[in-house]
Parts: structure tokens; sequence; C-alpha cells
């Protein structure tokens, strides 16, 4: 945000579709070339790590932001070619939002012993 009420253009600050971009900001990005077979166990590592990190204070914002990112990516695929497994990988993907926006470490080992069990159905059918 620029400092003082001064204008985004006249702050210097660069800005990209019209919001003011963090230049020193760390940028996460899922390849999109990368099928649902390799990001679900990504996934799947990213919510293992998350209870820990909300119950000991770890850097769980961004392990949030990494798990919604996969799941940005694969949800289209997951809807067109496995729609039987969406409610359970949302409901999991909630879970782990619920577990870091009301720091509840329980909900996000929850998220996790859903979402193998999903990750199990998707790589025993597919």
């Amino acid at each position: 945000m620029p400092e003082s009420g001064a204008s985004a253009l006249d702050s210097g600050e660069p800005i990209d579709n019209t919001a003011i971009v963090d230049g020193g900001a760390s940028a996460t990005t899922i390849a999109l070339t990368v099928s649902v077979m390799d990001l679900l166990p990504e996934m799947s590592i990213e919510i293992s790590r998350l209870g820990s990190q909300v119950a000991e204070g770890g850097d769980y914002n961004a392990t949030l932001v990494r798990i919604e990112q996969i799941w940005e990516r694969i949800r289209p695929e997951i809807e067109r070619d496995r729609p039987e497994l969406l409610n359970g990988l949302s409901a999991a993907i909630v879970m782990a939002r619920t577990a870091v926006e009301r720091t509840r470490p329980a909900d996000a080992d929850k998220a996790f012993s859903l979402l193998t069990d999903l990750v199990d159905q998707f790589t025993g059918d597919g």
C-alpha cells in the first residue's frame, strides 16, 4: 500500500492488473503441465504438515496457500474425470481452511486423514 495516502501510480510501487505488487514477496506457482496424480501426493504432504504448524505456530498460512493453489489446479480435472471424489476433496480443503482460520490443529489432522483415504481411492480406482 502506498504510504501517506499517495496514489499507487505516484508511489513507485509496481502495479499488476489494478493490484499493487509486492516485489519482495515470494511467488508460489503450480505448473500447469503437472498431473493430478503428481499433485495429490504433494497436497497430502502439505496437509500432513498443517496440524503441527497450527499447533506449534509454524508458517501455516503459506502452507494453506500452497494447498489451495494445488486444489485450484486439480479441481477441474477431478470434476471432469473423478466427480465422485469432488465432495470429499472439497471437504478436506474446507477442514484445512478451518484449521488455519480457527487455530484448530485437529481439523488439519482430520483433513489429512480424509485426503489420504481419497488419494487411495483415486489411485486405486483410476
